[in-house]
């Protein structure tokens, strides 16, 4: 054990230093193994969940994306179908993150802390589930990023100090995917800065019932858009042929060009009880 001494340590100042500067952090007096190894068991299993999830709920609705136009009501199903999968897939990520790894990286350097995330699926509001959601991100953009806007950038104007956390926070999250998927399809960033914005008005006034109802209506249909879009992407780019490999063949949407949507006016939707 204490091999592992010197190498925790660093790490743990470094994660420290990610968080919220203090002269002192709570700390647990030993390292309990057990934990650690459950929660690495957690996300071992729920990243082989989700996998099982891409690929056998979601990547036959697009695998073949690219090779030929597909109509506007065969998109509009398959959006539907990703709805599904999509939330399970958000609430399966939430906890492999947020609560497994988390957890288990704060065993590992003794943080006493556990307050990654709070109660966010009783939320009425959007911005109470964007206080919710990820204590952590939240606290860290509210003291480095809003406060400092407030007061020294924008003067007390607290809404243009809220359009700046939504811009920093949207812009991190789409340099993620853009890294990891290796292309640029700013999806996320869409939702993060417009919808997240608007939604942050629609829902201030709303009933403590309505306003989880919305909540949830918007997370699902949300989520499934968003790999609904990015899977049809990230196919588009596999199946369609002369890709380049420039810096604007990374930044233009291949699904809009290459054998994308055709629209049909006059597309229905025959219901499944009704087919023969």
């Amino acid at each position: 054990m204490q091999i592992l001494n010197q190498p925790l340590r660093t790490l743990s100042g470094v994660y420290r230093h990610l968080q919220i500067y203090r002269d002192e952090y709570p700390r647990t007096k030993q390292i309990r193994w057990r934990v650690v190894a459950y929660h690495a068991l957690e996300v071992i299993g729920v990243v082989f969940y989700i996998s099982f999830i891409l690929e056998r709920l979601l990547a036959p609705l697009y695998e073949k994306f690219g090779h030929a136009k597909i109509t506007s009501g065969s998109f509009v199903l398959s959006l539907f179908g990703s709805i599904m999968p999509g939330s399970l897939t958000f609430l399966c990520a939430f906890y492999c993150l947020l609560h497994a790894w988390m957890n288990g990286a704060a065993e590992l350097m003794r943080f006493a802390d556990r307050m990654f995330y709070r109660d966010w699926w009783n939320e009425c509001t959007f911005a109470g589930y964007i206080r919710s959601w990820n204590v952590v991100v939240h606290d860290w953009l509210y003291t480095y990023v809003y406060k400092d806007c407030v007061e020294h950038v924008f003067r007390n104007c607290k809404p243009l100090a809220t359009v700046a956390v939504f811009t920093v926070s949207s812009v991190f999250h789409e340099l993620i995917l853009a890294f990891t998927f290796r292309f640029f399809y700013p999806v996320m960033f869409v939702q993060f800065e417009f919808l997240g914005l608007m939604l942050m008005f629609v829902t201030k006034r709303m009933g403590k019932d309505v306003g989880n109802v919305l909540l949830w209506l918007v997370l699902s249909i949300g989520n499934g858009l968003h790999l609904s879009l990015y899977n049809m992407e990230y196919y588009a780019r596999r199946n369609c042929p002369d890709i380049g490999e420039s810096i604007v063949d990374y930044m233009m949407p291949v699904s809009w060009s290459c054998n994308g949507i055709s629209h049909n006016p006059n597309w229905t939707i025959t219901a499944p009880w009704s087919l023969q």
